[in-house]
């Protein structure tokens, strides 16, 4: 098995828990108390600036995954710091996040199928 493969099955593992433990909230940041008939997802899901259910999720040097344009206009815009700690950002680099991408598409996948 691949270290994507290994990781990947980590993290969906982990995705799993969270679901099954109630930790999650609707596509557009709420919780899921406040909508019964949303999809539901993983916090981790979801982009931090936008709150919406990551479709390109990139690393920033601060080590979160945030959704690559609300980054990308957040860097733009001239700020240097984290969206999530508030402190320097230690450089710009922005890299793609293939596995909580691919979690993200199967979780989608799973869901699309599982309500028809």
């Amino acid at each position: 098995m691949t270290n994507l493969a290994r990781e990947m099955e980590k993290v969906k593992k982990l995705a799993d828990e969270i679901v099954a433990n109630g930790e999650c909230v609707v596509a557009n940041g709420r919780n899921l108390d406040d909508h019964e008939d949303s999809t539901e997802f993983p916090n981790f899901f979801l982009c931090p600036i936008l709150q919406e259910v990551m479709k390109n999720p990139h690393v920033a040097a601060d080590g979160f995954s945030y959704e690559l344009e609300a980054i990308e206009e957040w860097l733009k815009n001239g700020r240097d710091t984290s969206p999530m700690t508030n402190l320097r950002l230690k450089g710009n680099l922005l890299t793609p996040n293939h596995s909580l991408r691919a979690l993200i598409q199967d979780s989608q996948k799973r869901q699309s199928t599982s309500t028809r």
